[in-house]
């Protein structure tokens, strides 16, 4: 099995997208929910995250439609 080097660059860049939601997640799961099970939070920040980064984006795309929208978002 031979991987392509120019791929790797997009698989880094999208693990640290993920990270980061993942990292937005646990924040906002630690502070507005106030879980001290760190287990827990990390779980609940894995799915807090792109749910609030897909809210704010479905947010932003209806107040500005079209291309202008997205390139807000």
């Amino acid at each position: 099995m031979t991987v392509d080097p120019t791929v790797l660059a997009g698989l880094l860049l999208l693990v640290l997208e993920l990270l980061t939601l993942v990292a937005v997640g646990f924040v906002i799961a630690r502070v507005v929910l106030r879980q001290t099970d760190d287990r827990m939070t990390l779980a609940q920040g894995r799915v807090i995250g792109p749910a609030s980064w897909g809210l704010l984006v479905n947010f932003i795309l209806y107040l500005v439609p079209r291309p202008a929208g997205a390139l807000r978002a």
